[in-house]
């Protein structure tokens, strides 16, 4: 599959496996939109690899449970990528039950 100049969304991008896609993405020639919803630091970090790695990545923040951010976000992926072509949903929220 060739998935260079592809644009990709991953939700969760700046966890651990959410930046191990990133990163396999990026390798494959995608542009990433590294989503994240409190860890802003982290993301930006994420996105200036793959920056480094010769695509174009932005980290951008979108709590996924909230339709009216999902739909923000997807225009600003639009708005700074042109398209979007694959989505990874990775985001997850972990609650220690005792």
């Amino acid at each position: 599959m060739d998935l260079q100049g592809a644009v990709a969304i991953v939700t969760g991008g700046n966890g651990g496996l959410g930046q191990r896609l990133c990163h396999a993405l990026a390798q494959a020639g995608s542009h990433v939109a590294v989503v994240y919803a409190h860890s802003r630091a982290p993301a930006q970090g994420v996105a200036e690899e793959l920056r480094g790695l010769g695509v174009q990545s932005e980290a951008l923040a979108c709590d996924v449970g909230e339709p009216q951010q999902v739909q923000q976000l997807v225009s600003q992926v639009v708005k700074a990528f042109g398209r979007v072509d694959i989505l990874v949903n990775d985001a997850a929220y972990n609650k220690w039950i005792a």
